[in-house]
């Protein structure tokens, strides 16, 4: 018997955002896929005369995936070729929402179906997250608009006969949905260091599957943690010096990454840098929100997912530090965001796979002090 579709949303207690059109999203990300309906839309429309840039060129290419090609809008340096100049989509401008692809309509929202019906998260890849939550509209009402979506890709389901913790240790699915609330709500309550967070995680899966708790050893996590960023730094220069990038604008942010990874080399033996306490509840969230939407287990397992997202939030801290003063929310995110989406580029996605043992270890060995 076909299951019926989930229809509201499992999302994070107090989650809120709105968009606030800073254009983030619509620069250096890949643009698709988008669904065939909407680039057969656009193509009837007067794109010469409403876009003097696309006049001779096309609007959309073909990307060959695992299930054949697939639409993705075009850039121009760096940015969607519908984007103006004042970060607004000359599309939805035009057109209406319902003109745009599902993918730039659903953004930042992450949706995920399991066993206890559909979950919804806010993406960290949003610039404006932490702007989102203070003002932004209650997730479960963002989270119903996006599922309603057309899309060119299916909302993913999350059914694995077991989830690992560790590789080679796991749990079933159903103690899995037991544990994945028992460590959400771990993360509740007043701000916290990042390590404080990453330690009550890993003594909650630990004890879950009776297994001591190695305890924190810092000189081991600042290890893990140094390891990855230097092969992040690497893999980086050699493409910088590779040149070849698409755009002037895309060559400027990977100098721009590669700068704040190098801020982050430079910091790294004074240490995390202390967060205040709006920057403390938004690591708490985004490892809620990696929990929640599954994106934990994309790594293998839990413990290499959970240190990854912490890898990205300490680089973002390190990078954004400045003295001795406490880094602000607004401060982390602006850092944070542009490093996940250092992760999504092939070289560097299959650098943090190799990675992975380092990861496991970030988690397995960070603490309050000083990780």
């Amino acid at each position: 018997m076909t299951q019926p579709e989930p229809r509201a949303a499992r999302t994070l207690a107090g989650a809120r955002w709105a968009c606030g059109a800073c254009g983030d999203c619509c620069r250096h990300f890949q643009l698709g896929p988008v669904e065939p309906e909407i680039i057969a839309g656009l193509a009837a429309r007067p794109l010469a005369a409403e876009f003097p840039q696309l006049a001779g060129r096309p609007f959309f290419k073909l990307v060959e995936g695992p299930a054949g090609p697939a639409h993705f809008l075009e850039k121009n340096n760096g940015a969607c070729v519908f984007l103006e100049a004042d970060n607004r989509c000359g599309v939805h401008r035009r057109w209406g929402a319902a003109a745009k692809p599902a993918f730039c309509r659903a953004f930042p929202v992450h949706l995920v179906d399991d066993p206890r019906g559909r979950a919804a998260v806010a993406r960290p890849h949003c610039t404006g997250l932490a702007a989102g939550q203070r003002a932004g509209a209650p997730m479960d009402e963002v989270a119903a608009e996006a599922a309603d979506l057309p899309r060119a890709l299916p909302i993913p389901r999350f059914a694995p006969q077991a989830v690992a913790l560790l590789p080679g240790l796991g749990v079933s699915l159903d103690d899995w949905m037991q544990l994945e609330d028992h460590l959400i709500g771990l993360l509740d309550g007043p701000p916290a260091p990042l390590g404080a967070l990453l330690a009550r995680l890993r003594a909650a899966a630990l004890g879950a599957v009776r297994r001591p708790d190695p305890g924190s050893d810092a000189a081991r996590a600042a290890a893990a943690f140094g390891a990855v960023l230097e092969g992040e730094r690497l893999v980086l220069r050699a493409a910088i010096a590779a040149g070849g990038a698409p755009s002037a604008a895309e060559a400027e942010f990977a100098a721009r990454l590669a700068a704040d990874l190098d801020r982050a080399a430079a910091r790294l033996p004074q240490g995390p840098p202390a967060l205040d306490e709006e920057a403390m509840a938004l690591c708490a969230r985004i490892l809620q929100g990696e929990l929640l939407s599954k994106r934990a287990h994309a790594e293998g397992s839990v413990a290499a997912g959970l240190g990854r997202a912490a890898h990205a939030l300490w680089v973002a801290a390190l990078a954004a530090a400045e003295g001795e003063a406490p880094v602000g929310v607004d401060a982390l995110m602006a850092r944070l965001s542009p490093h996940l989406r250092l992760g999504d580029n092939g070289q560097v996605a299959a650098l943090l796979q190799r990675a992975r043992p380092a990861l496991i270890d970030l988690f397995l060995f960070a603490g309050a002090a000083p990780w």
